[in-house]
């Protein structure tokens, strides 16, 4: 089944706002709002990404309805990086009809235990690797739910990956963001992503991705 490519929007809450409390995010075609959100500038990262120096976020957890769809990932998320080390998300895959026509697609599940294993980890051993917490197969056996659109009953196919995504000015600062970079190493801004040329993405999927693809 083919889906269609689009720009995502996350809902914000803050009493001031410079876009009306909507992010905009993923790659731009004509027509479509440019992106509005840039992670991670400080003055160690510089204002490379034109994001200003007034952020700091080094490591982003972002859970959102169809945050990313697979092929789409890279450009998705390039305007994330202003410096941010690394930016962590869901990407639900699954799409399908039953024999009555009805359409079913999976999201991300609401589940309080995400956090609470992600925060485990950090606390228990911060000389462990950050994306080690999230591509944590736990986290992908309770990441996904099945979606019924426009009527049927949910069926058991809440398929998708939990990926782990760097970028640097290097494709070897953008693997170790991506891969190595611990949470004790991602408190120091001198880790900063100081561009955003070259990308490397982790993932673990819920399903037998050799044979179904991604």
């Amino acid at each position: 089944m083919c889906i269609k490519e689009k720009q995502r929007q996350i809902v914000t809450s803050s009493t001031v706002s410079s876009h009306g409390n909507l992010v905009n995010y993923g790659r731009t075609y004509p027509g479509a709002t440019v992106s509005t959100i840039g992670l991670g500038e400080d003055a160690a990262s510089g204002a490379f990404a034109g994001a200003g120096t007034n952020g700091g976020t080094n490591v982003a957890f972002i859970v959102n309805s169809c945050g990313l769809r697979a092929r789409y990932w890279n450009a998705a998320t390039v305007k994330f990086f202003a410096g941010v080390h690394s930016v962590h998300m869901l990407v639900p895959v699954a799409a399908w009809k039953d024999l009555n026509g009805f359409l079913y697609t999976s999201d991300a599940r609401t589940e309080p235990q995400r956090g609470i294993d992600v925060a485990i980890a950090a606390v228990t051993n911060p000389n462990s690797a950050v994306a080690s917490a999230w591509l944590n197969s736990t986290q992908a056996g309770y990441g996904f739910t099945s979606v019924p659109i426009g009527g049927g009953t949910p069926a058991n196919h809440s398929w998708g990956c939990m990926m782990s995504i760097g970028r640097g000015h290097t494709q070897a600062d953008a693997n170790w963001h991506a891969n190595q970079e611990t949470w004790a190493q991602a408190k120091s801004e001198s880790n900063d992503a100081i561009g955003s040329a070259y990308s490397r993405a982790s993932i673990y999927c819920n399903y037998d991705s050799v044979l179904y693809g991604f």
